[in-house]
């Protein structure tokens, strides 16, 4: 049920919120339209504040803010807002500066303990050489990385309201320009740091790159680069360069086959990749130091790539990151609270042709758009650590300081902790998804399946879960195994693909003719009176089977099926019920039986259609999806996500809906 106070506009208490923004020149596009002016604030005042700007070219920035009564993101919806306001472009509030400062209601009788209220933070524009309301010229997305867009809720601070004193919630914000040139820019509060990156594997004439001796041949062997420059000094603010380990990992269908590590710390020169016995790489090689115009950091990490060895069907993955800053980040850890701007690596460097290792990687420029070397952004609430440190030691020369590694813990809730452990991956991971609607992180990850994770909890519908499949990973190790309990069992409710079935980000795609998913968990284990069934589909259609439990008495979810109708039973002892839905298959579908009499359907959240069908004792077979138990009738509709649960009452429906729909929008598969 959605929380309204009910408290008059005066016993709420204002929000002050600071947000800081720089960004260095990239490329113009045409003047954009004047900002939206602001309307009176309905609750307390309103006030910017705009330090002096200290960019000759940069003139103005416009925000939206929203400030919600809840702390669960799944609750964050229009009629949970107390304050609201768009277009607000420092310029138009007494000078060129580049910093909003303001006061917002927030709401002192939130639910929940601290009475905690979520701060939301959009970057709506971004202008250079006059405001936006005059000659100013917006910048286009396609130069900066935005690390706030609309839309997202990727900027939200959550902060505790009293009736009496003023709460706080500060936004440290940078942006990173890529202007297409393979420069990664940006400013920072304390001065400016401009770095370019690279990744190399081929030369000007498209032949491979060879640059490190192979030991087996005696001659140079295919070698990637991967190239770090950064330029600072006196006049623009000292610089400090962070990076990673250097990760090389192989595998067969989702299956790690080997992986090797080459630590950026070592040398000068040639440096001896660490491995775990089955080499991916036949050399390795750091260069790094300041450039003779004092100013110009370089750190260099070269690669000799094995392709000789690699397997049938295996395929090895480069993963880096690095960073700069102006001041040294203590233990190479990112600030709290801040969106800050890393170099992510991530790329196939050789794979099997058929025949014999070929070379997948080219030539990738920063912000190329590729995904293999892209600016990335810190969550809000999520600092990371990059273990090692260049800067410039007394002597004028470079000098190496290397961390010992920090748990940094965001506090995940332990069921996301042991899912995304076992499907192996981790919190600071670089781009999972490039290619698809939105660009994931590890981090980003996180946070998604813990936002599902946290509402399910906080709602009282996770205990009622048996098996639920997020499809998170893009493989089938990944995509087989179930979030309320991630062991690689049957006993476990791990799916098992049959037949034809592909994997990607996603989700899970059966080919519709062979392919489909047995869950080993039995109908017969769930209560014959309370029974859900749960499929988000990206696809629409006549396709055939969800999830099928049982032919005797009926146990299944078709959203569209061949004829065009809906099919929605539960332990259903007449065996059969359907209609013809004007839904076309996509979206959120719930069948949901709470009593031995009545079974519903819901379509996103939305009560769609209510059965009166007895039940009858549930028919021993375990729940397949994406197949019909009573024979060789398949579906290839694609799925985001599938459940199997106790049953939901009519309230509850519209809540687990809505933390579906906000992972698959995180996830940037939203179907809505």
């Amino acid at each position: 049920m959605r929380y309204s106070s009910g408290v008059s506009p005066s016993r709420r208490n204002p929000i002050r919120l600071v947000a800081g923004v720089a960004l260095l020149a990239g490329c113009l596009a045409e003047t954009g339209p004047r900002g939206p002016s602001i309307a009176l604030a309905p609750l307390g005042s309103l006030s910017v504040e705009v330090p002096e700007l200290t960019m000759p070219l940069m003139s103005d920035t416009c925000f939206s803010v929203r400030v919600y009564r809840t702390a669960d993101p799944a609750q964050r919806t229009p009629d949970a807002i107390v304050w609201s306001q768009d277009g607000l472009c420092t310029s138009e509030r007494g000078g060129a500066g580049l910093a909003l400062d303001l006061l917002a209601g927030c709401d002192p009788f939130a639910p929940g303990e601290g009475a905690l209220n979520s701060v939301e933070l959009e970057l709506d524009a971004v202008y250079m050489r006059g405001p936006a309301g005059g000659d100013g010229v917006v910048l286009t997305p396609d130069y900066y990385a935005n690390p706030c867009p609309a839309g997202a809720g990727q900027c939200v601070l959550t902060v505790p309201c009293d009736e009496i004193g003023t709460s706080e919630a500060v936004f440290d914000l940078a942006l990173a320009a890529h202007p297409g040139l393979g420069v990664f820019e940006t400013r920072v509060s304390l001065g400016e740091v401009f770095c370019s990156a690279k990744l190399d594997c081929r030369d000007g004439d498209g032949g491979a790159l060879d640059y490190l001796v192979d030991p087996a041949s005696g001659g140079d062997g295919p070698t990637a680069v991967l190239g770090l420059s950064c330029r600072g000094g006196a006049a623009l603010g000292e610089t400090f360069l962070y990076r990673d380990d250097v990760v090389v990992s192989c595998e067969v269908d989702g299956v790690p086959t080997r992986s090797a590590l080459v630590d950026p710390s070592g040398g000068p020169g040639a440096v001896t990749p660490i491995d775990d016995g089955a080499a991916a790489l036949f050399a390795a090689a750091v260069h790094r130091g300041i450039a003779s115009d004092g100013v110009t950091f370089y750190w260099n990490v070269a690669l000799g790539l094995d392709t000789a060895s690699v397997q049938p069907g295996e395929t090895c993955t480069l993963a880096a990151r690095a960073a700069a800053a102006v001041a040294p980040l203590a233990a190479g850890v990112t600030p709290e609270h801040a969106r800050y701007p890393v170099i992510h690596w991530q790329a196939d460097l050789f794979r099997h042709d058929g025949q014999e290792g070929a070379l997948a990687c080219d030539r990738h420029p920063l912000g190329a758009g590729d995904g293999a070397v892209a600016t990335v952004y810190t969550a809000i609430d999520t600092p990371i650590q990059l273990v090692h440190e260049m800067a410039r030691g007394a002597d004028g020369r470079e000098v190496i300081t290397s961390f010992d590694p920090i748990v940094v813990d965001p506090g995940w809730h332990e069921a996301t902790i042991a899912f995304m452990e076992a499907i192996g991956i981790a919190p600071d991971q670089t781009i999972l998804y490039a290619g698809t609607p939105q660009a994931i992180t590890g981090e980003a990850l996180w946070e998604a399946v813990d936002a599902l994770v946290v509402g399910l909890v906080s709602h009282g519908l996770w205990e009622r879960m048996r098996a639920l499949y997020p499809f998170v990973g893009g493989t089938a190790a990944a995509h087989s195994l179930n979030l309320k309990d991630p062991r690689d069992l049957d006993e476990a409710y791990r799916l098992s693909f049959i037949g034809g079935v592909a994997h990607s980000p996603t989700g899970y795609d059966p080919n519709g003719s062979n392919g489909y998913a047995d869950t080993h968990l039995s109908n017969a284990a769930l209560p014959q009176d309370s029974l859900a069934l749960a499929t988000y589909n990206r696809e629409g259609g006549n396709d055939g089977f969800e999830i099928s439990g049982g032919a005797a008495p009926r146990t299944q979810l078709i959203a569209k099926y061949t004829n065009g109708d809906t099919y929605f039973d539960s332990n259903n002892a007449m065996n059969l019920s359907r209609y013809r839905s004007a839904w076309d298959g996509r979206g959120f579908y719930l069948s949901s039986r709470v009593s031995a009499s009545t079974v519903k359907l819901f379509i996103d959240g939305a009560l769609d259609r209510t059965l009166s069908a007895a039940s009858a004792a549930p028919q021993d077979v375990s729940f397949k999806l994406s197949k019909w138990q009573g024979g060789n009738i398949f579906s290839g509709r694609e799925l985001a996500f599938a459940m199997i649960a106790e049953g939901f009452s009519d309230a509850e429906a519209p809540l687990l809906a809505a933390l579906v729909e906000a992972f698959q929008a995180a996830l940037g598969r939203s179907v809505r």
